[in-house]
């Protein structure tokens, strides 16, 4: 039951942005895992504790910029879950390796394993896990293949199953997935309208230095003053530096970087976005890093 407290320790810490508490937290959980004496205990808590630790110590390491570690965490997961008949931890086993891909930035994998969780959510009923299938098919499948229409009307879904349950926990990533949409395509007025639903909610969360990432991406759409937005992508780095979540300063920094090459400043863009991204050493596959790379490359 040690075990047990700190496996749902860690996993409110990360909610709450507490990314390195929550790392920790979990790898107690691993530690002390034994197989044969914990797995009776899925009858008890519904799922299995190795198998949702690895997962969930994968989410925080890759916001902390341990990109690799974390996916490698997840097939980990997904091993130890398929070495047993229990289809709700293999389920979760899915979905918990979808959102790692989903924050690393790779769509198309986040969108297959989102996929595999949804078959099993379908088969087996479990209604909490079909919502959460509807938001990462909506964010990742359909997104990564241009279908942005088909995406936003399965986010819009997920938020109303959850909404139908009483669930707040996942509106923040799933509007922050939709208003990337309306970005990518130029609809102002619709992001907008989804950073105002965010801003309703009322609560912050692990993705609250995305969303300030993402207002200024929305400000400086919308032509507000360089001042304002360049305020807006500084508090969004400062918020991630104190979550140590190096990924998301990375986002943050790439915003302010472009903001400050559009206004000739190319050798501070150039200075601030190399600092963060020397600091990665692994993760340099991913979506993320490899559009930093692009932009150091093109400024040099």
């Amino acid at each position: 039951f040690i075990a047990v407290a700190h496996h749902h320790l860690g996993w409110i810490l990360y909610h709450c942005g507490r990314l390195t508490e929550s790392v920790a937290h979990q790898e107690e959980v691993i530690g002390l895992y034994d197989r044969c004496y914990h797995q009776p205990m899925i009858q008890m808590f519904g799922h299995d504790f190795g198998v949702t630790s690895l997962g969930w110590s994968a989410w925080p390491l890759c916001c902390l910029g341990y990109v690799d570690k974390a996916i490698k965490r997840c097939h980990e997961a997904i091993a130890l879950a398929q070495s047993f008949d229990h289809p709700f931890s293999l389920m979760h086993a899915y979905g918990m390796t979808a959102q790692t891909y989903w924050l690393s930035g790779d769509l198309i994998r986040a969108g297959d394993f989102g996929e595999r969780m949804m078959a099993l959510a379908e088969s087996y009923g479990f209604s909490s896990y079909i919502a959460a299938g509807e938001a990462t098919l909506g964010g990742s499948k359909f997104v990564s293949k241009g279908q942005f229409v088909q995406g936003l009307v399965h986010m819009r879904k997920a938020l109303d199953l959850w909404e139908m349950g009483g669930m707040k926990l996942y509106h923040r990533g799933t509007l922050f997935a939709m208003f990337q949409v309306h970005i990518q395509l130029g609809q102002i007025d619709e992001a907008q309208s989804i950073m105002d639903e965010i801003d309703a909610l009322g609560f912050h969360d692990h993705t609250v230095a995305l969303t300030e990432t993402a207002r200024g991406q929305l400000q400086a759409a919308q032509r507000s003053a360089p001042e304002e937005v360049e305020a807006t992508f500084l508090r969004a780095i400062h918020i991630a530096q104190e979550m140590e979540a190096k990924l998301f300063e990375l986002q943050a920094v790439m915003g302010l970087a472009q903001l400050w090459q559009m206004q000739g400043r190319q050798e501070e863009a150039r200075e601030q976005l190399a600092a963060v991204y020397s600091w990665f050493t692994e993760g340099f596959d991913t979506p993320i890093l490899q559009a930093a790379a692009a932009m150091l490359a093109e400024w040099s």
